[in-house]
């Protein structure tokens, strides 16, 4: 890996906005976006941007608030009731091309895919003939990145909170920064769950807020550069396109 465009650690942060089929009452609803507001005050407040997970996004109230917030990102949310193994890949292929339309006609353009579960071959053709160029498949995954024909595996490094509760003693060294270099390249791609999130929201919400300080922070002290999840695979595209360039040039 070339490191004339990625000089530092990536930072990603992904915020996942889906809520299981038993969770979706008004109730619920209501405190997911709750939710969405604090934590967009929240990165607005630290300069950050993210990329933000909804399950169908040209139908969601949550994404016009989103797109009034920030230049921040927003993702198709992928779960298993339509994507995976399991599924059959015409429904998985018809169901990401009606997300990705939807969106669009709503004025979001679709470059991110969270899923659940890992897709399968045909998924991947699907996906790979389509506009997503970033694709989150799983979690705590070695190794971190993964190249698939134009589109990036980019996997999360730690998952917050964790069995819905968040590690005690949260610090400024609960975030380890990974260094960068041709030889070890491991995104920083920190994942926060809504859902997680609100079933304890008042004790959640402010080490919500130390995490995104603690992202600030990694920020302003150059340890790490943040991205948004399509646009660290543009760049990793970018990378991998010079680093072909100097191969054929050295071969020459």
């Amino acid at each position: 890996m070339v490191s004339s465009i990625l000089d530092s650690t990536p930072l990603v942060l992904t915020i996942d906005l889906h809520l299981s089929q038993d969770h979706r009452d008004l109730a619920t609803l209501r405190k997911l976006n709750d939710f969405t507001r604090t934590i967009l005050e929240g990165l607005a407040k630290n300069q950050l941007v993210a990329t933000f997970g909804l399950d169908d996004p040209g139908h969601s109230q949550l994404a016009e608030l989103i797109q009034k917030h920030g230049n921040h990102e927003i993702a198709i949310f992928a779960d298993d009731c339509w994507s995976g193994a399991g599924v059959n890949n015409r429904v998985f292929s018809n169901e990401l091309v009606r997300r990705i339309e939807s969106s669009r006609r709503q004025g979001i353009q679709i470059h991110s895919l969270l899923l659940e579960t890992s897709p399968s071959e045909e998924n991947w053709r699907s996906i790979r003939g389509s506009e997503v160029i970033a694709v989150r498949t799983g979690r705590l995954r070695k190794p971190a990145i993964s190249p698939c024909q134009g589109v990036w595996d980019i996997a999360t490094s730690t998952v917050y909170p964790v069995s819905n509760q968040w590690l005690p003693g949260l610090s400024k060294s609960s975030i380890p920064v990974v260094s960068c270099t041709s030889e070890n390249f491991q995104p920083l791609h920190l994942l926060i769950s809504g859902e997680s999130a609100i079933r304890n929201r008042q004790m959640l919400e402010p080490q919500i807020q130390t995490l995104l300080e603690q992202c600030r922070d990694l920020k302003s002290r150059n340890a790490a550069q943040l991205y948004k999840l399509s646009e660290l695979a543009r760049l990793l595209n970018q990378e991998q396109h010079l680093g072909s360039l100097h191969s054929v040039r050295k071969a020459a």
